[in-house]
C-alpha cells in the first residue's frame, strides 16, 4: 500500500473533533489509511481494522467521501458491530467507488453512552483494476494451463510465422535475442536486464529506452526497427506470472521454458532477470499520474510515481498477431488462418466440466452432455 501526501481533502467535522483526546479513550484506526497522509488502496471492499477499548458493547464505524466536492453531510456507510468485533469489510453493494477519497473513524458505545471518535484514516481507491479483478480477466487463461493437450497447440494450416511452440512449452527461444510467449504470442526480449537500455531508470526514460530498442541492441538479429518495441501492458505482465503464481513459484515468479517449473538459471529461456531486488515498469497508467509496476521476484503488482527507477522489460507483438476471442456452443472455432492457444467454459460450481482441444476448435462437455451456454477459444490469427 503507497502513501500519497499533499492531496486537498475536507475530513468531517465530527471526526476532528477526536483529536487531542486521550488514546485510551477512543479506539485506534489500523488499515486502510493514514493519520498521518493519504493511502492507496487496491479494493473498493477494503477490509477496516482497528484497535479497540475495554468494555466496549458495541462499535459505530462511519466513512465519508473526503474530496472537497463531496461534501459533509452524510457519510457513505455508517454501520453498528458488536463489541468484540475488530475488523469488518463491506459487502458488494457497500463497495466504494475507483478514484474516490475516504475517511473512516470509529467509536466505541459503553451501555447506552457513546465514547470520542478515532483520529479519522484517510485513503483514496485506486483508480484501475485491482489484482483480484485482473486475475479474474486471466481466468480463461489459467483453465488453458491446466486444460491445454500435453501434445501443444493444434497447428492450422496456415501456422503464424516465426512462430514454434510445437514442443507443447510455454516459451520458445528464437535464436535472435528474443523468445516468444507460446500461450499469447507475445514476443519477449531475451536478455531482461539488459545493460544497453539503461539500467533502472525512471518511466519516462524506460518508456523511450523501450521505444528506441532494434536490431543490433541487447543482443537482437530479429531485424526489429525503432518503435517496434514497448514496455508491456499490467494485463501482459499479469499474463507472463500467472502460471508461475498459480505453481507458488517466487523469486522470481516465472517459469521455465517447458512451463513446468520454477526459472532458475540463465538460458531458460530468459537471461538477466531481475528477482533479487527489483521491479519492471509497465505501460499501465492511473488516472493520478502513478503507473503500475510488476514485482518478478513474488509475481505481485505495485504502484509507483513515474520518478521511481525501476528495470525495463520489452515486448512486441509476434509479427502482428493478434488475439481472437470465439465463442460457440458446445464448441467455439478458430479458423484455418488462425492458431488454438487455449480456451474455457462455465458449467457452474457444482457440473464436471471437460474442456478438449479437436480441430483447432475448444470444446466443452458439463456432466457429460453438451454444454448450453458458450464454450470460449483463444485463436492467434495474423491478418
Amino acid at each position: 500500500m503507497r502513501r500519497r501526501k499533499g492531496a486537498c481533502l475536507v475530513v468531517p467535522w465530527l471526526l476532528i473533533a477526536a483529536q487531542g483526546l486521550p488514546a485510551a479513550e477512543r479506539p485506534v484506526t489500523v488499515s486502510p489509511g493514514s493519520t498521518g497522509g493519504v493511502s492507496l488502496v487496491e479494493s473498493r471492499c477494503p477490509t477496516f481494522s482497528w484497535a479497540g477499548v475495554s468494555a466496549a458493547k458495541s462499535y459505530e464505524l462511519v466513512v465519508y467521501r473526503a474530496e472537497e466536492s463531496a461534501g459533509q453531510k452524510e457519510p457513505v456507510i455508517r454501520i453498528e458491530l458488536p463489541g468484540t468485533a475488530s475488523v469488518w469489510t463491506p459487502s458488494l453493494d457497500q463497495c466504494l467507488v475507483r478514484g474516490g477519497w475516504y475517511a473512516w473513524s470509529v467509536r466505541a458505545w459503553r451501555k447506552a453512552k457513546s465514547g470520542a471518535w478515532s483520529e479519522p484514516s484517510v485513503f483514496q481507491v485506486v483508480d484501475g483494476p485491482s489484482r483480484a479483478e485482473i486475475a479474474a480477466a486471466l481466468e480463461i487463461v489459467e483453465q488453458t494451463a491446466d486444460a491445454a493437450p500435453s501434445a501443444g497447440p493444434v497447428k492450422p494450416p496456415h501456422r503464424p510465422p516465426g512462430l514454434d511452440c510445437r514442443r507443447g512449452g510455454r516459451y520458445e527461444d528464437n535464436w535472435d535475442g528474443t523468445v516468444t510467449d507460446c500461450r499469447t504470442g507475445l514476443i519477449w526480449l531475451r536478455d531482461a536486464s539488459c545493460d544497453e537500455l539503461g539500467g533502472n531508470d525512471n518511466w519516462e526514460n524506460m518508456t523511450a529506452a523501450a521505444a528506441g530498442l532494434a536490431d543490433g541492441l541487447c543482443g537482437l538479429t530479429d531485424g526489429s526497427q525503432p518503435g517496434f518495441w514497448r514496455l508491456p501492458t499490467v494485463t501482459e505482465f499479469m499474463e507472463m506470472v500467472a502460471s508461475a503464481n498459480r505453481q507458488g513459484f517466487d523469486h522470481p515468479a516465472l517459469t521455465n521454458a517447458k512451463g513446468d517449473a520454477k526459472w532458475t538459471t540463465d538460458g531458460d529461456a530468459f537471461v538477466g532477470v531481475e528477482h533479487s531486488c527489483c521491479e519492471y515498469w509497465t505501460s499501465s497508467e492511473l488516472d493520478n499520474g502513478d503507473v503500475w509496476d510488476m514485482n518478478i521476484r513474488t509475481g505481485d503488482l505495485d504502484i509507483d510515481g513515474k520518478f521511481a527507477r525501476n528495470w525495463v522489460w520489452p515486448v512486441r507483438s509476434g509479427l502482428e498477431e493478434t488475439t481472437r476471442i470465439a465463442t460457440g456452443s458446445p464448441n467455439a472455432i478458430c479458423s484455418d488462418s488462425e492458431m488454438l492457444v487455449g480456451g474455457g467454459c462455465d458449467c457452474g460450481s457444482n457440473a464436471v466440466r471437460t474442456s478438449t482441444a479437436v480441430d483447432n476448435s475448444w470444446s466443452c462437455r458439463c456432466d457429460g452432455t453438451p454444454f448450453n451456454g458458450d464454450a470460449t477459444a483463444i485463436c492467434l490469427r495474423n491478418p
